[in-house]
């Protein structure tokens, strides 16, 4: 399998797989990670997004430029719509999967690194992990604008149960590392 090294795009992929991210240092690429990601799109039938077939290489089909430092992706895949958190230039992209452009660049107030999306509400929920100035906050896809922020700063990961309307986010209290829950219907931590 070809290494690949790139930062500053997302590249979409042919076949069975749906986005692929190009910002992976060249040290993570080792044989055993990659074997660890076939093992488990494999065990959960190819949800991750990573498909591999000695008869049918990948090859990239687009390469769309997004902001400055691209850190977290997440699609909508009732809307065809890409998110792409851009650490450096302070903003999300949204690429329009059909036209693979990007239609729109949503400012925040800080740094994002995570993304995560509800399809069902079509509500983005953008996350940071730099200090002083960590949060979160929510964007309408309907409307491409930030419309409330989260009461929790998030550390390195979140992810949305779009069948709750919850958010689960890797949070920190002190010290102690956590997995916090948010109603996001409401904004209301949980724990």
């Amino acid at each position: 399998m070809q290494q690949r090294e790139r930062v500053g795009n997302v590249q979409k992929q042919d076949r069975d797989t749906t986005l692929f991210t190009q910002f992976v240092p060249r040290w993570r690429c080792s044989a055993s990670w990659m074997l660890m990601a076939l093992l488990l799109a494999a065990v959960t039938g190819g949800l991750l997004g990573v498909a591999w077939s000695a008869a049918h290489a990948l090859s990239v089909v687009a390469t769309i430029p997004v902001g400055d430092s691209p850190r977290g992706v997440a699609v909508n895949p009732l809307t065809n719509r890409i998110y792409v958190a851009n650490y450096a230039s302070r903003d999300v992209s949204v690429v329009d999967g059909a036209t693979d452009s990007v239609i729109a660049m949503v400012g925040v107030d800080y740094s994002p690194r995570v993304v995560a999306v509800n399809p069902q509400t079509n509500h983005i929920y953008v996350g940071n992990c730099n200090i002083p100035t960590w949060g979160a906050c929510v964007i309408d896809g309907a409307t491409d604008s930030v419309i409330a922020s989260l009461g929790i700063t998030i550390y390195r990961d979140m992810a949305v149960n779009a069948q709750t309307n919850r958010i689960y986010a890797h949070t920190i209290s002190g010290y102690e590392d956590r997995v916090t829950v948010v109603d996001a219907a409401t904004y209301a931590v949980l724990d």
